[in-house]
């Protein structure tokens, strides 16, 4: 089994690790149980049809049950996107797809909010314009996955803007990735969604430097905590912002706290609340291998506790995932080792893991 870009959904009903990958060439989405202390238990559940490619997923909770979004690849390389909710055991309720069939449909997230759910992805042409254009399209979907009207464009972004990713707050959506959509380079970008239309703003400042793969998360206050990695000290390395909501949306950020400070690339930022605490996990190369690494911050951004070092059991660590999950955090990724030149072609193993963070006081 290989296991690549995990996604964590936690409820009281329990905690759900889901990947795209599978046995020998299979790209699959899998979904299994997560157990005290971060163990995965129980068998790993395929739960997309098989029929072609899948990759990718964002999994959470609605209910007691689990709503995955991700997207397909068929013979021809076309892409879709795929809305799909199944119970814990891996049974399948129901399935929708999303997004236009004449364009390359990819990287969806889904939240719920309130009694619906609320779907982002990027669309582009299937045959390359050297434009360097996307768009980033939404929709609603009830519960059971009906469309709540149709699909809509909420936004600009590039061919190589690789990742979205989104939260709730105050009765919206909010939606943030990279682009160059008014600059040279690549910079954050967020997309306030609301009942009567969509909202793109930059974040931070236009200098020259890419700004990439920003993850936003809003605690019950309106409080904000905005990660992403830069590329302004010479090599990539990750910041956090902790400010409330409303000044990132009238165009105030506050200076950045520079977050790692390794000779290498550090990568790969995810940030979630657990209550007025702030948990960050990041990839990083601190021994010679690439590892995840996690350090709590205060409501304001300030550290809060030490860095912890997960270190992979086999080969080199991938890009995290962290939810709150109790008094403290789950943190899940895969570890893999490859053969040669890197790339998922080349691996020979990549195994999921989940491990639990405490709350230092």
């Amino acid at each position: 089994m290989h296991a690549y870009e995990l996604s964590l959904a936690v409820s009281p009903n329990g905690t759900f690790a889901a990947w795209h990958g599978g046995f020998g060439q299979e790209a699959a989405i899998y979904l299994q149980r997560v157990g005290a202390g971060g163990r995965l238990t129980g068998r790993a559940l395929k739960i997309s049809d098989g029929k072609r490619h899948a990759y990718e997923p964002d999994l959470i909770t609605a209910g007691d049950d689990l709503v995955a979004a991700w997207y397909e690849k068929d013979s021809a390389g076309h892409l879709s996107g795929r809305l799909v909710s199944t119970m814990p055991d891996g049974k399948r309720l129901w399935e929708t797809g999303f997004g236009h069939s004449s364009k390359q449909v990819r990287n969806p997230t889904v939240r719920q909010l309130g009694d619906h759910l609320e779907a982002a992805w990027i669309e582009q042409s299937r045959e390359d314009d050297h434009t360097n254009r996307a768009t980033v399209w939404h929709q609603r979907f009830t519960l059971t996955g009906k469309p709540l009207g149709p699909a809509r464009q909420i936004g600009l972004a590039n061919r190589d803007t690789w990742n979205i990713n989104a939260c709730v707050s105050g009765g919206n959506l909010i939606v943030v990735y990279d682009a160059a959509v008014s600059s040279q380079v690549h910079e954050l970008q967020m997309i306030v969604v609301g009942a009567s239309g969509a909202r793109q703003m930059t974040l931070g400042a236009n200098d020259g430097f890419a700004s990439l793969y920003p993850d936003l998360q809003v605690n019950s206050t309106g409080q904000a905590a905005l990660t992403w990695f830069d590329e302004k000290d010479g090599n990539e390395e990750v910041y956090l912002v902790a400010e409330p909501l409303e000044a990132l949306e009238q165009g105030r950020m506050l200076s950045p706290l520079r977050v790692s400070h390794s000779q290498e690339d550090s990568i790969g930022a995810y940030v979630v609340w657990n209550g007025s605490i702030i948990g960050l996990a990041w990839s990083d190369v601190v021994s010679g291998q690439r590892d995840v690494l996690t350090r709590t911050f205060t409501a304001d951004g300030k550290p809060f506790g030490p860095v912890r070092v997960f270190k992979p059991t086999k080969g080199e660590a991938s890009i995290p995932a962290i939810r709150a999950a109790g008094s403290g955090f789950l943190v899940a990724w895969n570890d893999y080792r490859v053969q040669g030149a890197a790339g998922h072609g080349h691996v020979t193993s990549s195994v999921a893991r989940v491990a639990s963070l405490q709350i230092s006081h």
